[in-house]
C-alpha cells in the first residue's frame, strides 16, 4: 500500500470554517512546514516573528486552530496538522500520521470531540 495521497479540503471543518477563517493564514503555514507525517514542531514565538504578526495574535490563531479540530497542539511546539484536512504522502505515511493524530495530546482541547475525527 505506497499510492500518494494527496488532500486538501476546507470543507473537513463543515460549518466551523467560518470560526477557523481569522486563523487560515497560520494554517497555511502549518500545511507548508509540517513534516511528511503532518508533525510541526515551532514555537508561538518563532511564528510571531517570522510571519511579523503580534506573539497574543498567534496564540488566539493556534487555539481557534485547536478547538475547531484543525491541528492539536502542545505548549512545547509541538503539533500535528489534522490528516483528515491535509496530507501528502504514501498510503503507508497517511496510516501512520492517521494513528499519530488519534494519540496525540492536546494542550488545548477541541470544542466537540467529533471535530477530531474522520468527517462523514
Amino acid at each position: 500500500m505506497n499510492g500518494q495521497i494527496h488532500i486538501y479540503d476546507l470543507t473537513s471543518f463543515g460549518d466551523r470554517l467560518g470560526e477557523i477563517k481569522r486563523a487560515l493564514l497560520l494554517l497555511d503555514v502549518f500545511v507548508q512546514i509540517k513534516d511528511r507525517l503532518n508533525r510541526i514542531h515551532v514555537s508561538k514565538r518563532e511564528l510571531a516573528r517570522a510571519l511579523g504578526i503580534a506573539y497574543r495574535t498567534v496564540s488566539l490563531h493556534v487555539e481557534i486552530l485547536a478547538k475547531n479540530g484543525a491541528i492539536k497542539y502542545r505548549y512545547s511546539g509541538s503539533a500535528r496538522l489534522n490528516p483528515f484536512f491535509s496530507f501528502d504522502g504514501t498510503a503507508d505515511e497517511y496510516e501512520l500520521a492517521v494513528r499519530e493524530w488519534v494519540s496525540f495530546r492536546s494542550d488545548i482541547p477541541a470544542l466537540k470531540p467529533e471535530y477530531l475525527q474522520r468527517p462523514a
